[in-house]
């Protein structure tokens, strides 16, 4: 008999539901796990506040390139414009 897609799906999260509840019941059994996941939690909340420190930097030296690049170039037309105006 073929299970359709409905029934399949059902299937599928009761067996994802009781797999979450061994996972949480053999955590709960073993402390040095329950230790290394807040050690994870917070290496991972650390990370995240590096990465975003990190992502501002990296915005701060993108303004600050175009704002470079924007004198630059005003430099250098009012340069050419200086220059052909001596030039006639």
């Amino acid at each position: 008999m073929k299970m359709g897609e409905k029934e399949l799906n059902i299937e599928l999260i009761e067996r994802m539901t009781r797999l979450e509840s061994k996972v949480d019941m053999i955590l709960m059994q073993c402390p040095q796990c329950q230790a290394a996941v807040r050690k994870h939690d917070a290496d991972i909340a650390a990370l995240t506040q590096n990465i975003d420190s990190t992502h501002q930097r990296i915005d701060t030296i993108y303004r600050t390139a175009s704002i470079i690049s924007a004198a630059i170039a005003l430099f250098m037309q009012a340069a050419v414009f200086v220059w052909q105006g001596v030039r006639h």
